[in-house]
């Protein structure tokens, strides 16, 4: 068994972050529209931390970013997503 961390996990860990985001910008319910993660470097153990950031917002539909990092604080994952706001 391999001892990195699942790579679905991670993407788990990157929409969540960002939904909250998408909602902090008066949007009562968001959903995802789409969503890309990059994974840069593997995780074995330590703790994982997630930065959402809004990008791009207009009337409909925001863009977030979020980066993953590990405890040497080094970037793992970089996400962005399209949240439609409902």
């Amino acid at each position: 068994m391999s001892k990195i961390f699942h790579g679905g996990a991670i993407i788990s860990l990157v929409d969540t972050p960002m939904g909250i985001a998408a909602r902090s910008i008066e949007a009562e319910k968001v959903s995802t529209i789409q969503l890309e993660v990059r994974f840069i470097k593997p995780v074995q153990s330590g703790v994982i931390t997630t930065i959402s950031k809004i990008k791009y917002e207009q009337k409909s539909t925001c863009i977030i970013e979020c980066q993953v990092k590990n405890t040497e604080q080094e970037l793992i994952a970089l996400g962005t997503s399209t949240f439609k706001k409902n």
